[in-house]
């Protein structure tokens, strides 16, 4: 029998050559550390959707957190601080959800940590009841008030505002005109719109101090300029826009406080609705770019590629896009022959949700927002014969 002859790591290195300079001498194998900061295991959530915070660190770099819940892929993250939005809707009420957050570095080293949550029951408000149109809600920035366009008494739109439970709608504006597509500025000061009180639809900026008499227009031209959305720094307004020679509509932005206004895309399909996330990094809007109708497509704030939201080459018809507050989910109506619903998909990765379940040969359900802290969805629907205002939460 040979005697046993110990080998060290150096001398193993001889008998293969040397000592390579190739040999790799810094791979890094340390897996982030991640943690959930809120809700806290055990606690209830919405039962339409809830934000998960997430706290995740390095000693190199974090590459992004993905969720999975109840063992299905959910939502991504790429940038801190790391909120992703949750959605419940599907769940059951009372139903334990096991939330788990996965954290990567560059090298794809990885951790993981889990709460349970409970999820809460909904129940869908009535909120306006008006014989005419009641239509497109938009929040204030504190989740207190919706403003909204109605068709009373006089049978054209106006502004109207609302606290969120439905009580003390009160009028803004009051003209022959039709005032539309109202949008909350983030500081809750302004309210953005479009009318044609001044010939072709332009935008224009409603001080809440001030009243409709210091309402301004931030376009001009015989032209249209049409559903406005501001930045979350309130500095600019995006908008469709027909602008230019025999063009189609596309999107364009423009300094809130007035200046040139500059064109976003330029297809020769037209470019309607657009939705600018609240980190201010991507672009919502609806296009029949690559398919037979109308879809939601997203692109990245600088670039020029533009990429469609859900891919979705069944017949329907995608609408109306809006954000959740931590900008990893878009809301958008999704029409067929049954009438529309509003549907949820995260951005970068799980699959559509369908969250409200009313049906209508036009309309149906549509223009749903998102509550700042996303746990309720304001929406209007033709469930009751003319468009009204709900509540989900």
């Amino acid at each position: 029998m040979r005697p046993y002859v110990g080998l060290t790591m150096a001398g193993l290195l001889l008998i293969l050559g040397g000592c390579d300079s190739k040999v790799p001498t810094n791979i890094d194998r340390t897996p982030p550390e991640v943690s959930i900061t809120s809700p806290i295991t055990g606690t209830g959530v919405s039962g339409v959707s809830f934000v998960l915070e997430v706290t995740a660190t390095d000693d190199v770099d974090v590459d992004r957190v993905e969720v999975v819940v109840n063992g299905e892929p959910g939502p991504t993250d790429t940038t801190e601080p790391y909120r992703l939005l949750v959605f419940t809707i599907a769940s059951p009420a009372d139903n334990v959800l096991s939330v788990t957050a996965r954290a990567f570095d560059t090298s794809e080293n990885s951790a993981a940590t889990s709460i349970a949550v409970t999820v809460s029951d909904t129940t869908v408000t009535q909120l306006t009841f008006a014989a005419q149109d009641d239509m497109n809600p938009s929040w204030s920035p504190d989740g207190t008030r919706l403003v909204f366009q109605a068709r009373r008494p006089e049978g054209h739109f106006d502004l109207w505002t609302m606290n969120a439970d439905g009580s003390s709608q009160t009028r803004l504006t009051a003209n022959t005109n039709e005032d539309r597509n109202p949008a909350w500025s983030p500081a809750g000061d302004e309210i953005a719109f479009d009318s044609n009180r001044a010939g072709s639809f332009d935008i224009w900026v409603l001080p809440l101090a001030g009243g409709e008499a210091a309402a301004d227009s931030l376009t001009f031209g015989n032209l249209d300029n049409m559903e406005p959305g501001w930045t979350a720094d309130a500095s600019a307004i995006y908008f469709t826009s027909n602008r230019g020679d025999n063009a189609p509509f596309n999107i364009w932005w423009s300094p809130a406080d007035g200046g040139a206004h500059t064109q976003v895309t330029s297809f020769v399909e037209p470019d309607i609705s657009p939705a600018l996330s609240p980190d201010g990094l991507y672009l919502a809007f609806v296009s029949p770019l690559n398919f037979d109708e109308p879809k939601v497509y997203t692109m990245e704030i600088g670039s020029d590629e533009v990429s469609p939201l859900t891919g979705n080459t069944l017949g329907y018809t995608e609408m109306d896009p809006s954000w959740d507050p931590t900008s990893t989910a878009l809301l958008y109506s999704r029409v067929d022959g049954m009438g529309s619903q509003v549907w949820g998909v995260p951005l970068l990765g799980g699959a559509p949700t369908q969250i409200t379940s009313g049906s209508g040969p036009i309309v149906g359900d549509g223009g749903a927002v998102m509550s700042p802290d996303a746990s309720r969805l304001a929406f209007h629907s033709e469930r009751h014969e003319n468009l009204h205002i709900y509540l989900l939460e």
